[in-house]
């Protein structure tokens, strides 16, 4: 456990998966596991400071906000969410300033850029903002939408080694991907990384082309994902 602390009760845990079971949307077959939600949350030191960057919003952000409440811990979520509809539901329930909604656009771009911000993610961001297209809003839902992320990443300024941990679940496509390029500066270089759908598209590799990292779980069958360590830059 980092930094010698202990971790998080599993009765918190436990309340937590029950608070967001209630006043959520369900652990339906398109919600983020609750045993992988158990996993990052077992994982995480009680005591110390958190900073949780959501991609995807759902049962998953109500329940950062029980843990956050039940537990009396220190954790500060912000969840981006594009689908404007999804946005405005989850607004209407979540009632803790430590939870934050960012309602953003997406924006795709081609092969070519994709593989600059890859080789060169300290200017990835750069790149990003200067290329490609908005997605049109009928086009969220298109599960295999290509090179789609976030596109007003502006709006949630983080510091470099801001977020502790990331929990990606969106948007669709291989575009979740380009997290790893764009948030290169942002995570810290031991965060936690959990990948819904780890192997739908090559995230892993992707994501090994800019970090090092260890597995702590993996979990296959009918829900799909890894818990992951960072341990640091590629240089």
């Amino acid at each position: 456990m980092r930094n010698g602390g202990r971790p998080m009760l599993e009765k918190d845990i436990g309340l937590a998966l029950e608070y967001a079971e209630k006043r959520g949307f369900g652990f339906t077959p398109m919600a983020l596991d609750r045993e992988a939600l158990r996993a990052l949350a077992g994982a995480m030191n009680h005591g110390r400071a958190w900073r949780v960057l959501e991609l995807g919003g759902g049962t998953s952000t109500v329940f950062w906000e029980g843990l956050a409440a039940l537990a009396d811990a220190d954790i500060g979520v912000t969840t981006l969410e594009h689908d404007p509809g999804w946005f405005n539901t989850l607004q209407d329930i979540l009632l803790s300033p430590r939870v934050r909604l960012s309602r953003q656009r997406l924006r795709r771009i081609d092969d070519a850029v994709r593989e600059r911000m890859f080789a060169d993610p300290d200017h990835a961001a750069v790149m990003w903002n200067r290329s490609g297209e908005w997605v049109p809003e009928r086009e969220y839902h298109h599960f295999t939408i290509r090179n789609a992320f976030y596109g007003d990443l502006d709006r949630i300024p983080a510091s470099p080694g801001a977020w502790q941990a990331l929990v990606l679940d969106g948007p669709h496509g291989n575009g979740r991907s380009l997290a790893f390029p764009l948030l290169a500066n942002v995570l810290a270089p031991d965060a936690f990384v959990l990948v819904d759908d780890f192997d739908h598209y090559p995230f892993l590799d992707d994501l090994g082309r800019i970090f090092r990292f260890r597995e702590l779980r993996r979990v296959t069958g009918t829900k799909r994902w890894v818990l992951l360590e960072l341990q640091g830059r590629i240089p």
